[in-house]
């Protein structure tokens, strides 16, 4: 066979697909992708802001909410998303978690704060009383790769956020909700 042959060959066997229909931040999309394709590529041909780190789930700058459980985007496949609502960081932020992020100057780069603000956010709005402490954020933070900050600018503006989100809730007379116990097990 001929290299001519092998491309021809290659090149006339399509690569199967898929539709897959989400709602990205509110909005309805129907998108072709190829089967081997992840919820990432899906995400990047719609014009979702969410960055392409290592494609591997390692390093966290792919986190989105899908069917409002943070997710790495580049591990799930396309297929499996069908039918599925996505928060990216334009829809699932904290307003108070990124400006206090902003001004302690934790958002340096840039690149890896869209999937720290959705995991960090939807932390917050699940139990905010669980990440009143540092070793607590420290623990949500693993699977976050942030090479510019080196944490503790970004610890403490989410310690900061909880601690108001609790003065709110206790200023509204509300218990702490449920499951939000921020007593850590020690040695």
């Amino acid at each position: 066979m001929t290299d001519a042959t092998m491309t021809t060959a290659t090149t006339a066997v399509a690569e199967p697909g898929v539709t897959v229909r989400l709602e990205i931040d509110g909005t309805g999309h129907a998108l072709e992708a190829p089967l081997c394709a992840s919820l990432l590529d899906v995400l990047d041909e719609a014009g979702a802001p969410v960055p392409a780190g290592c494609r591997a789930g390692n390093c966290g700058s792919c986190v989105v909410l899908l069917d409002a459980s943070p997710v790495p985007a580049c591990l799930v496949p396309a297929g499996r998303a069908d039918g599925a609502a996505v928060a990216t960081a334009r829809t699932a932020a904290d307003p108070a978690l990124v400006a206090r992020l902003a001004a302690a100057g934790a958002t340096q780069c840039g690149y890896c704060s869209p999937g720290l603000v959705v995991a960090l956010s939807h932390a917050l709005r699940v139990a905010p009383a669980a990440l009143a402490h540092p070793d607590a954020v420290r623990e949500r933070l693993v699977g976050h790769l942030c090479r510019c900050t080196g944490y503790a600018a970004i610890v403490s503006a989410v310690v900061a956020t909880a601690a108001a989100m609790a003065d709110a809730e206790a200023e509204a007379g509300r218990p702490p909700l449920a499951g939000t116990d921020t007593t850590l097990d020690r040695p």
